[in-house]
């Protein structure tokens, strides 16, 4: 730009259509479905070990970090390969931790 500013544009790709987001939806309601009622089983199961509330709290947290984490990393690595800033410096993340 003339006053010394500069303009980032993102990579054009194909956008998704209708039908994906659709799709997509629909798959994540149905997973979210099925592991929210197994985990009232596994809840359940929990207890004939005589596993007290912040066991399987703490339990419930460590299966789902992997989650998380793999999440982040996917959501990290395509703003990167689309060239958009990361958004948070490793600082930040290390300290949210």
């Amino acid at each position: 730009m003339a006053d010394g500013t500069r303009s980032e544009t993102l990579p054009a790709g194909p956008a998704p259509s209708r039908a994906d987001h659709a799709a997509s939806g629909l798959a994540l309601a149905i997973g979210s479905a099925l592991f929210f009622s197994t985990k009232a089983i596994f809840i359940k199961l929990n207890y004939g070990y005589d596993i007290d509330g912040i066991t399987q709290l703490v339990l419930r947290m460590g299966f789902a970090l992997p989650l998380f984490v793999a999440l982040g990393l996917y959501a990290y690595r395509r703003r990167r390969a689309r060239g958009a800033p990361a958004g948070l410096s490793l600082k930040t993340i290390v300290q949210t931790c």
